[in-house]
């Protein structure tokens, strides 16, 4: 291939994703001798399986539990429920739970992490995650089908998600005060911008 003259064609390369502390010098304070380079084939192959700490939202991965952003693990149970995260459970990985192994209706599979800036992005005020059950683990676990409903944009749904920001805030800026707290605590779709609002009130 070097020369140019090959006929046979160039092998497609697929992207490839690095940890946050992938290729940092030995006396780097993210520092880590385990940090990965991988692509999106290999991502797209452990759909369901979760080998891979990766979120399934924004895509970013990490090499441990100490790397990037922290990571919530998606769990089949609600927080009174809550049955423990993966290893807790004696689980080898996500395809041993019977709500991972079924394909959802819109035929992507589910997300097996999401990272703490994907899972606050809507809904702020509202805490969905959880610790582990377990007293000697501090795991933070969040539903499936709280992240499949942000994933698809369903939670809190409205038209209004569909609208420039800009736009949004001339017409919030209409409101008075409380009608503008009354907005930010029971319309998911417009809290950031009543947020907005409110700030550039004070």
């Amino acid at each position: 291939y070097g020369d140019g003259d090959s006929m046979v064609p160039r092998a497609d390369r697929s992207v490839m994703r690095v940890c946050s502390c992938f290729d940092q010098e030995a006396d780097d304070p993210d520092y880590s001798p385990y940090s990965i380079r991988v692509c999106e084939m290999c991502i797209r192959n452990d759909v369901n399986i979760g080998r891979i700490i990766h979120c399934g939202m924004c895509g970013v991965v990490a090499c441990d539990e100490d790397c990037g952003p922290v990571m919530y693990e998606c769990t089949d149970h609600e927080k009174w429920n809550n049955a423990g995260c993966i290893d807790c459970r004696s689980k080898s990985d996500f395809s041993e739970l019977p709500l991972f192994r079924r394909c959802p209706p819109n035929g992507i599979p589910r997300a097996t992490r999401v990272c703490e800036p994907c899972i606050s992005a809507v809904s702020p005020w509202v805490r969905h995650d959880f610790e582990c059950r377990d007293f000697r683990c501090r795991r933070r676990l969040v539903p499936s089908d709280v992240v499949e409903l942000k994933r698809r944009r369903q939670f809190g749904s409205s038209p209004l998600n569909l609208l420039p920001e800009d736009g949004l805030v001339a017409f919030v800026g209409y409101l008075s005060d409380t009608e503008l707290r009354s907005l930010f605590l029971t319309c998911s779709a417009l809290c950031r911008v009543a947020e907005r609002v409110a700030r550039d009130r004070s």
